[in-house]
């Protein structure tokens, strides 16, 4: 077999493992429901019309411009759309990841780019899923999901439009790339702080390494994007609603300024404790992939000679590696900054899922740039150290998807038995209602991830939104007998 047929075997491999790895990971969701703010939401919706829902929600909560619409848009249909929304979310993101990754691919000298770009993009997505801390939250739970995963849907098409302007040098998107944007710096805080901090980082590496100049197009795209995303972030951060959700949370005065920088640091290191934590098993088969890849020069490189072991694109290899952990140092403390000064506390772990691509992309470059350093100094890497360091790599991706498959396989069950437990307690509710019932007592409901949907206090909140859903005056939740 040929260098190019093995190639793609590999490819296909590493798609399909990936591929099952993420099917496994989202499996258990098809049984999803209400749960938390999502009766909440509900009520809000259908209290009133779908723009007196937006602006009442601007107004008295969130200035979430994009994220009161998706939220809204979802909640306003059936529960059954509950159970598809992660799968269609997830489709857009294989789709956008493909799209952004592919004129990368198409610069290695590999005879099949599109599979190539397939097999990156599914790892990357499957190992992302894996390393959260909160899955069901970041990933299944609506009110949650339509919150961090849009914005980096909506970051992969721009990183896509970027990488195309940054290789064509030729303009002719711009209006899409303001749009989505702005769409995108409408969900999350978070979000907004980490947007602002590529975008400056990008265009500050563009200019030190005086790339700026021979990329005019890149950099009126970088100067619109900042300018739009801190528009977005404006908007966000004036919404009279911020100080009713500040008010009602657990810090309503936020934290005070000299305590700052030291719970600033605090958050950083949890972040990174957090996706060590969680990923370190995942990240072994793709460190190996990655440097690999860079052992093998797969990719075309610019600016340098790729034989040249003290440069990368006209970096020194040690400078390199300082820009782009300062990169993500800076970015870590970026996306820790909202939660620190709003809550006094690391972002919570759901909004986790907008950070860790940051990272995940940064781990990979940082291994691969490695891998390629590592093949100029050992001009005569063995072609057999290489299939041994693939074989290792493979079989680290076979344990883990396999973990993932069988974890998944004890999930469906508990989680179809949740939904059915919950279904017949929907109708039992819906009867009792129609009977003029006002005050009743119902069974907790605990799903697969081990989150309840009620507590036996009928006066907290999410007793409250459970019984205005359901048009009751209040409703305690039991614990079911075993």
């Amino acid at each position: 077999m040929n260098r190019n047929k093995t190639v793609q075997v590999l490819l296909v491999i590493i798609l399909g493992l990936s591929l099952v790895g993420i099917a496994a990971q989202f499996s258990p969701g098809i049984y999803n429901r209400y749960i938390y703010d999502d009766f909440c939401e509900a009520n809000a919706v259908r209290a009133s019309s779908f723009g007196n829902y937006a602006i009442k929600e601007y107004l008295q909560w969130t200035g979430r411009y994009s994220g009161i619409i998706l939220r809204g848009l979802a909640t306003a249909g059936e529960i059954g759309f509950l159970s598809f929304l992660p799968y269609l979310l997830l489709v857009f993101m294989l789709l956008a990841a493909y799209w952004c990754l592919l004129p990368l691919a198409q610069k290695t000298n590999l005879q099949n780019p599109k599979l190539a770009t397939a097999a990156v993009a599914a790892l990357f997505l499957c190992t992302l899923y894996a390393v959260l801390p909160s899955f069901f939250e970041s990933v299944l739970w609506k009110s949650s999901s339509t919150i961090y995963t849009p914005p980096i849907i909506l970051l992969f098409l721009q990183l896509g439009l970027l990488l195309r302007v940054f290789f064509s040098g030729r303009s002719g998107s711009l209006p899409l790339f303001i749009l989505l944007t702005f769409i995108a710096s409408g969900f999350s805080e978070i979000f907004n702080v980490l947007e602002l901090a590529l975008i400056s980082i990008t265009a500050f590496i563009l200019i030190i390494t005086k790339k700026h100049a021979s990329h005019p197009v890149l950099m009126r795209y970088l100067i619109a994007a900042f300018i739009t995303a801190l528009l977005g972030t404006l908007i966000q951060i004036f919404a009279p609603g911020n100080a009713v959700r500040q008010a009602a949370s657990n810090h309503p005065d936020g934290i005070p300024l000299s305590e700052l920088p030291y719970q600033l640091l605090r958050a950083t290191a949890i972040e990174f404790y957090v996706f060590i934590l969680y990923g370190w098993t995942w990240l072994i088969p793709l460190s190996l992939f990655s440097f690999t890849l860079g052992a093998s020069k797969i990719l075309n490189h610019s600016g340098g000679s790729v034989n040249d072991s003290k440069n990368f694109a006209g970096l020194k290899i040690w400078q390199a590696l300082l820009f782009l952990g300062s990169a993500v140092l800076v970015i870590a403390i970026a996306g820790a900054a909202p939660s620190v000064y709003l809550q006094a506390d690391a972002p919570v772990a759901r909004s986790l899922f907008v950070i860790f691509p940051i990272f995940l992309i940064a781990f990979i470059a940082a291994i691969y740039l490695l891998g390629w350093h590592f093949s100029t100094l050992q001009t005569n890497f063995k072609t057999l150290l290489k299939k041994i360091i693939l074989a290792l790599a493979l079989l680290t991706l076979i344990v883990q998807v396999g973990t993932a498959v069988f974890e998944s396989a004890k999930a469906f069950p508990v989680q179809k038995e949740y939904a059915l437990a919950w279904d017949a307690r929907d109708r039992e509710l819906k009867d009792l209602v129609a009977q003029g019932v006002k005050d009743t007592e119902i069974t907790i409901l605990t799903n697969a991830y081990a989150y309840s949907d009620l507590t036996e206090n009928p006066k907290y909140w999410v007793n409250r939104c459970f019984a205005q859903y359901y048009s009751l005056e209040s409703i305690t939740g039991i614990t079911k007998p075993n």
